[in-house]
């Protein structure tokens, strides 16, 4: 009998040894597959650093060549802006104006005087039409003297004057000199915006006059300042000319205003 139980006890350790064996094998299955797993998902995830250590050293590369195409344009740019406002090269580009003006005048007899306006009830955007095409044509110089500007005509004009600055053209706007203009909303705040455009913005204080000029050889008087009211809400009228005498009795009248705001 004692035998029989001695069998019993070593059957049954033998079967728990067995199951524990068999229970550790399991486990140990399930943590290679695991391993296996992580060392799988590590190695994609090494390729996946490696890859973006890569890009990362391509994307610097390429900043850094981007950075030194951005600063030959900036002395392009420069350099060009300075060829165009030399004293020598506005005096032959004037003088070639002012004879190919007397030429028109002689061979066509076109007017040097055209009225324009804003007149929304008749459709009537000439002021807005011939802006944005002297703008689109200038070579050298654009001058905008208005006291208020909204952001909103601001924008739709700034392509123009980006793409102008860009071949080397010199920006110059005068506004208010006024700091509720801004908060009354009378006129948005775009200093800096000019600044960074590389145009240089004066501020005038008792400035009301409306002037719109173009490489000194065709400018708008008018009543509008650059606001989408001036434009194409209010009712305003202009004058476009490119009169020799009256352009040079304007050019005069703003290189005045600029001296006062440098006084």
């Amino acid at each position: 009998m004692a035998d029989y139980l001695i069998w019993l006890i070593f059957i049954a350790f033998v079967v728990m040894a067995f199951t524990i064996l068999q229970l550790k094998e399991s486990r140990y299955r399930m943590l290679k597959k695991d391993y296996q797993m992580l060392e799988a998902t590590h190695s994609a995830m090494r390729g996946e650093c490696e890859r973006n250590e890569f890009n990362r050293l391509q994307l610097e590369r390429r900043l850094v060549g981007s950075k030194r195409w951005k600063d030959q344009i900036e002395v392009i740019r420069s350099d060009l802006r300075s060829a165009k406002m030399d004293s020598h090269y506005l005096s032959a580009k004037r003088l070639e104006y002012l004879e190919e003006y007397v030429a028109a005048c002689i061979q066509a007899g076109d007017p040097d005087l055209v009225f324009l306006g804003t007149f929304k009830p008749m459709e009537i955007y000439t002021l807005k039409e011939h802006l944005i095409r002297m703008l689109d044509e200038a070579e050298f110089e654009i001058e905008i003297i208005s006291p208020w500007i909204k952001r909103q005509t601001w924008e739709s004009i700034k392509v123009s004057i980006s793409r102008f600055i860009g071949k080397g053209g010199s920006l110059r706007v005068i506004i208010r000199d006024e700091e509720s203009d801004f908060s009354s909303r009378l006129g948005d705040d775009i200093r800096e915006e000019v600044e960074a455009m590389g145009g240089e913005i004066i501020l005038i204080k008792q400035l009301h006059a409306k002037l719109y000029l173009v490489d000194r050889k065709e400018a708008i008087l008018t009543s509008a300042n650059l606001t989408r009211g001036g434009f194409e809400c209010n009712i305003e009228a202009g004058i476009w000319s490119n009169n020799p005498c009256l352009l040079r009795e304007i050019g005069k009248f703003v290189d005045d205003l600029y001296m006062k705001a440098k006084v």
